[in-house]
């Protein structure tokens, strides 16, 4: 079911000299089954949104409605525990709440104390060890043995195996490298794609909303600003800088081509559309084979070392300059022609790709044959 806002309200200390309004009237409808990035600035009241999805924090006025639980000033602790069952919560370093002997019995502590039996949990744990990808040579490991990506994985572990059907997760991969940023960003949204988990996300990665949110909300001072898809959300960059928020990378870099002059209909988001669109402007189909452009394959050509492709590079270029007569040349189009088979790349394909290369060596190989012998200009 989808989440709901109603008119809440949310003050820090209340009725003292330091009270604190940090929500203010948020109306906002978060739908079933998306990926929703939560953006804003420092201090615009992302994480106490987020903790009143599982009743960490109870509206001051106003309500939400959470897997059709409906949470208002007057709800007792008491009656929250099976909303915090079903809404997973991922703090911005996990694995600071790890503490048991194993891998295992770290992640079977949750299931544990819902009432499963140790059989149970720890068959549960296994199934959440897998779904996270830890191998099962770490399972019987102390946690504090890994690596702080594992252990962030085994934190995670431990809120899936109470079988959440919403994940919120505030900046999980602060503190990783970008290969382990990006592993955990895949994690998720494959959790969301085949495990169908609702994710709430707070991040102040703008390549992250543009590559894995469905729908955007735009907080600021406590109040909802936008709310949208990320196309909606990134498609006015004045207004973005308005209210200090950046773009994705790809989306700034063609920002900077429409101020050059690039016409395009609207901002891409991912590299790909960007670079569809560019082959669109320079007259492609999108799919045509461009000089200096990696293709992947299996072929002959692709397993050979780059030291060797270097070499015979340099080879064919040493051919055009110093050949000056027909045979040589001849003999260069038969080895092109043979690198180009055994690259599997298609002919006609090739040949679109390197038509201006192509007139370049015609130009060479008439110049070296017509007014050149023997190394001597007529």
């Amino acid at each position: 079911m989808a989440i709901t806002f109603t008119g809440l309200n949310y003050i820090y200390q209340a009725n003292t000299p330091f009270e604190y309004h940090a929500l203010k009237d948020i109306n906002l409808t978060i739908p079933d089954d998306s990926y929703t990035a939560i953006i804003g600035h420092t201090g615009s009241g992302k994480s106490t949104l987020l903790q009143h999805l599982n009743g960490l924090l109870k509206p001051t006025s106003g309500s939400l409605e959470v897997n059709g639980q409906l949470i208002t000033p007057q709800t007792k602790n008491k009656q929250l525990g099976a909303l915090r069952k079903q809404v997973g919560f991922v703090f911005q370093f996990p694995e600071a709440q790890l503490f048991e002997e194993t891998v295992l019995k770290d992640i079977a502590f949750g299931p544990q104390n819902f009432g499963k039996s140790q059989a149970e949990a720890l068959e549960i744990a296994k199934q959440m060890a897998q779904l996270v990808n830890l191998p099962a040579s770490l399972w019987e490991k102390s946690p504090f043995e890994l690596s702080g990506g594992q252990m962030r994985r085994v934190a995670i572990a431990g809120i899936l195996a109470m079988t959440p059907k919403t994940l919120i997760l505030d900046e999980p991969t602060a503190g990783l490298d970008p290969k382990g940023r990006l592993e955990m960003m895949e994690m998720f949204y494959r959790l969301h794609q085949e495990e169908k988990l609702n994710i709430i996300l707070v991040t102040h990665n703008m390549d992250d909303v543009a590559n894995y949110a469905d729908n955007v909300v735009v907080l600021e001072g406590g109040q909802v600003l936008k709310t949208g898809s990320p196309q909606e959300v990134f498609a006015e960059p004045a207004w973005l800088k308005k209210h200090h928020l950046g773009l994705p990378k790809t989306t700034a870099f063609a920002q900077k081509l429409v101020e050059r002059g690039f016409k395009l209909d609207k901002l891409p988001l991912k590299e790909k559309q960007l670079a569809e669109k560019l082959v669109a402007l320079i007259g492609g189909t999108g799919h045509e084979f461009l000089l200096g452009r990696y293709i992947n394959g299996d072929s002959l050509v692709h397993q050979m070392d780059a030291r060797a492709k270097l070499a015979l590079s340099i080879y064919f270029i040493a051919i055009i300059f110093l050949a000056n007569n027909w045979a040589t040349y001849g003999l260069l189009l038969i080895l092109v022609l043979a690198c180009v088979l055994l690259s599997k790349i298609k002919l006609g394909f090739f040949l679109r790709g390197v038509a201006a290369m192509i007139w370049l060596i015609i130009f060479t190989v008439l110049l070296q044959v017509f007014f050149t012998t023997g190394g001597h200009v007529y």
